[in-house]
């Protein structure tokens, strides 16, 4: 709590399922609005183990959140994503987390989901998420893995948001940024260079496309992104922290268009326990 030191609910119930897990990636971001700073963001991941029992405890943490009489979550979404059976060892990574506000109506508990070879969930996302954009999202699942968010806002609103990721060893090949050109803007590949990974966001519930990439080294985020004065503060900070080498940026594709960026989303990881 670095930017803030308000208490945001419910932080420390999220605190303790993180205490309790044995081993992880704890990863912390800010997502910057013109001059606001959004800090209280933090997602675990799991490891590859015990992914039942994961699921199960990130369930008890949605349930122990709900505790208090304004907060309601909705979990339909999951539970139809879920049914009529759901086969686990189809799962490459899970994670959960938060994303907290002052306003309760505003925060939101995650759920992140990692599927690999099971066409019949991939459709079934697609169609829960029943974008406008299933054309453009084609274009850029270029394998059979892909990364499935839910949102549970604290006052009962729900989402699910699709992560189409290409890796460097196929975005750096001529064809497929091609094929990426069909969705997106030249821009938007600029970066790519100093990338592992690229990605995508969809959701009918954000207008515009959400652009994500991992960059190798941190102290390339300047270099390719020209961040106002409040993420450039975020990002002196998080340099100083034992962090890894590599970071997140996602920030919307009409941001890479113009001149000073001004909003941003500035993600940063470090392992605890034994690295997995």
């Amino acid at each position: 709590m670095a930017f803030e030191g308000e208490p945001f609910y419910p932080l420390e119930v999220f605190e303790r399922l993180a205490e309790e897990t044995e081993g992880g990636l704890i990863e912390s971001s800010c997502k910057v609005k013109k001059d606001q700073i959004h800090p209280v963001r933090f997602n675990l991941s799991f490891g590859t183990e015990k992914l039942i029992e994961n699921f199960n405890r990130t369930l008890d943490f949605f349930h122990e959140s709900e505790n208090r009489a304004d907060v309601k979550l909705d979990l339909e979404l999951l539970q139809k994503f879920l049914s009529p059976t759901f086969d686990f060892s189809k799962v490459e990574g899970l994670q959960t987390g938060v994303d907290l506000r002052s306003e309760i109506a505003q925060s939101r508990l995650k759920l992140i989901v990692r599927i690999k070879d099971y066409p019949e969930k991939l459709e079934q996302a697609l169609a829960l998420q029943s974008d406008s954009d299933t054309e453009e999202f084609r274009q850029l699942l270029l394998y059979s893995c892909l990364v499935i968010g839910f949102d549970f806002y604290l006052d009962g609103r729900s989402a699910i948001e699709l992560y189409p990721e290409i890796k460097k060893q196929d975005f750096m090949r001529s064809d497929i940024q091609q094929q990426i050109l069909q969705v997106l803007s030249p821009q938007a590949l600029k970066p790519l260079n100093a990338s592992s990974m690229f990605g995508c966001g969809f959701s009918k519930t954000n207008p515009d496309k959400i652009v994500y990439y991992q960059l190798e080294n941190k102290n390339d985020l300047l270099n390719y992104f020209s961040l106002n004065d409040a993420a450039r503060r975020v990002h002196a900070f998080y340099q100083e922290q034992p962090v890894r080498p590599s970071m997140w940026v996602g920030l919307p594709e009409r941001e890479l268009l113009g001149g000073t960026i001004e909003n941003i989303n500035l993600y940063y990881q470090k392992y605890f326990g034994q690295e997995t």
